[in-house]
């Protein structure tokens, strides 16, 4: 066996090993393997959100209001246990010097994050109620970057098989941030 048929045969099994293993590919949506995930034993979902709240953004907007905009998805990967991330911003509701403003300024910072999560009682056609805790780690970036954790629970309320209300409570926090908020929005599948 000379080196150039090991290599041509070791490509080949990797080759097969790719294909085989594509179609559980979560991290490329847009790709046919979004496809092949949507026919796989593994479900997905995406949910978008608005969540008003409270903390500190940096260290010159401490303890105000805010509103983190946002959306995300996860692949329910076994019996309820879910892998997913999001990206969002969050903006104060008022400057630091007080009055009422809801815009995109230069205290905006823009915040991902990648989590485990557990549906209790995963959605399926008898299950309206799907109650969820999530945990994993955030990073704030901005003025300045930082990386921390975010913890949550909430609940999917299915008005159909692809649609969801969606209420959820989420903490994330950093050495320099701090963002609490209540999210209100749409989970499909």
């Amino acid at each position: 066996m000379t080196l150039a048929h090991f290599d041509l045969v070791q490509c080949q099994f990797i080759l097969n090993e790719a294909i085989r293993l594509d179609r559980y590919d979560i991290f490329h949506f847009g790709t046919p393997s979004t496809l092949a995930l949507a026919n796989s034993p593994i479900g997905w979902q995406g949910y978008l959100f608005l969540a008003p709240g409270t903390g500190a953004i940096g260290r010159f907007v401490n303890g105000r209001a805010n509103i983190h905009v946002g959306g995300g998805g996860e692949a329910l990967v076994y019996k309820g246990l879910g892998v997913g991330g999001e990206i969002g911003a969050v903006t104060p509701w008022s400057s630091p010097g007080g009055g009422f403003i809801c815009c995109l300024s230069q205290t905006t910072i823009g915040l991902t994050s990648t989590n485990f999560s557990y549906h209790v009682l995963p959605g399926s056609a008898d299950r309206r109620l799907e109650p969820f805790v999530t945990g994993g780690y955030s990073l704030f970036f901005g003025r300045p970057h930082s990386s921390g954790y975010n913890v949550g629970a909430g609940l999917n309320v299915w008005v159909n098989k692809s649609v969801a209300m969606r209420v959820e409570v989420r903490e994330q926090k950093s050495y320099w941030h701090e963002v609490f908020g209540i999210r209100i929005g749409v989970t499909f599948r």
